[in-house]
């Protein structure tokens, strides 16, 4: 058996005595369907890259290899002009153009996602009416993209203070994201909107027998978004300062339920205070690993001074 050359003498030998190489095969040509599958991956990592450019000239020429309106294409210039020149108008056209020319609910579902988008920043007196109707549609198409659109029918549902709306399209959001899900604005939305409903029923007796003490192997819950108090013009006025101490129930979800004064203050502090926490949000504390509600202690500290109140949880 002959000794096996190194790579650099079998280089050698390819190109100083090419009779002794092995024919190289030439590859297999690409069919239409291929190259414009590639183009297209192509023009979708440019604009993940932010080279919109390159990406516009590589969609140009992925609908050059379709030889007919690509609604994938479409979908990608869409991109380009939101990310871009943020032409709003353009992007609407667009889409519309791309919608009936996808057939995979994926795709169409990100369309949806995007127009809805498109119709918010155009800002028209009809805006809201015709992203609401589009999110919705991204939705009942599911996957991963219904579940975005889930979340941007939240927002578009807050905005016209539709409460209880915004926080199902919320919760939806978050249970199709997973438990894992880090987005924290979505938590924040839903319970921002809960905090705009009525408490969950009093229990017997004023106490929540549910609801556990920070101890032991309860975890803390984390804040992970605030409202500023406002400092009243009667406190300023009065040079009012001191703390404001509520007791309040983080539920499962994180959101801020049956807040109780336990030190209050004069001039509107204490109200102003408690609507605050009130649209505060939390990663909820857990036991053993899963979200449980829990009592917990708040202070806020006014003080006479430009800034805001010094925001003090405690456990």
């Amino acid at each position: 058996m002959k000794p096996r050359l190194p790579l650099v003498c079998i280089l050698a030998l390819c190109w100083t005595a090419p009779a002794f190489s092995q024919p190289k095969q030439a590859p297999a040509p690409q069919t239409p369907q291929q190259a414009l599958a590639d183009s297209l991956e192509r023009a979708y990592k440019l604009i993940s890259e932010g080279q919109f450019q390159l990406a516009k000239a590589e969609l140009e020429k992925a609908t050059a290899l379709a030889g007919k309106p690509c609604g994938e294409c479409l979908l990608g210039l869409s991109h380009v002009y939101a990310s871009e020149g943020r032409k709003w108008d353009q992007v609407v056209a667009t889409l519309q153009q791309a919608l009936p020319l996808l057939s995979s609910p994926a795709l169409q579902a990100r369309a949806y996602d995007q127009l809805g988008v498109a119709y918010v920043k155009l800002n028209a007196p009809d805006s809201l009416s015709k992203a609401e109707e589009t999110f919705r549609r991204g939705v009942d198409l599911g996957g991963s993209w219904g579940a975005i659109a889930s979340y941007n029918l939240a927002e578009i549902l807050f905005r016209q203070q539709r409460w209880a709306e915004a926080e199902a399209a919320a919760r939806r959001y978050l249970k199709e994201a997973g438990p894992d899900s880090t987005f924290k604005e979505a938590r924040a939305l839903l319970c921002r909107a809960r905090a705009h409903l009525p408490n969950d029923v009093p229990p017997v007796g004023g106490e929540d027998q549910e609801a556990k003490q920070v101890e032991g192997e309860v975890t803390r819950p984390e804040i992970i978004a605030q409202m500023k108090p406002v400092y009243t013009d009667e406190a300023r006025m009065a040079h009012t300062t001191g703390t404001v101490i509520v007791k309040a129930i983080i539920d499962q979800e994180g959101c801020v339920r049956d807040v109780r004064p336990l030190q209050e203050l004069p001039h509107g502090l204490t109200e102003s205070a408690m609507q605050a926490i009130r649209q505060w949000v939390f990663s909820p504390a857990t036991l053993a690993g899963k979200p449980v509600k829990v009592y917990y202690v708040l202070n806020i500290n006014f003080q006479v001074q430009a800034g805001p109140p010094v925001l003090w949880p405690r456990p």
